[in-house]
């Protein structure tokens, strides 16, 4: 966010949760979904550019912080990454781009209402803040 700031490039950060929960009853319910969690981000990675930031932000959901990247640009990747999605999974998305202003809690607290919005939307969807949605 600092290097935002200083060089006046955009920065996008997306929250990303799977639309139904890869918790699994048992040890190897527990292996099973750490095994999909693994295959899908390593599939994503292979979508990500090298500056971009992916990391896990809870059970089932990723945080990425997207480096130089516009809003429109980023939806453009969440679709990407939805293409390497592991059939039969989906997930939602809130989006939001870095004003220059906010803390990472406001920025954090801004994508988690768009991820809201995307799930009670019907699930499978990336809301982006402050573009028409197109679903």
């Amino acid at each position: 966010m600092a290097h935002a700031k200083r060089s006046k490039h955009p920065l996008c950060f997306a929250l990303i949760a799977f639309d139904h929960g890869t918790d699994r009853d048992g040890a190897e319910g527990h292996m099973a979904a750490e095994a999909f969690l693994r295959d899908a981000t390593a599939r994503w990675r292979d979508v990500l550019r090298a500056e971009d930031l992916m990391g896990r932000w809870g059970e089932d959901e990723f945080g990425i912080v997207l480096v130089n990247c516009t809003t429109v640009s980023a939806v453009q990747l969440c679709w990407r990454l939805r293409e390497e999605t592991p059939e039969g999974h989906s997930y939602s998305a809130g989006l939001v781009s870095f004003e220059g202003t906010e803390t990472i809690d406001d920025l954090v607290e801004r994508a988690d209402d768009c991820l809201v919005q995307a799930k009670a939307k019907g699930r499978d969807r990336t809301v982006a803040e402050g573009l028409v949605d197109l679903d």
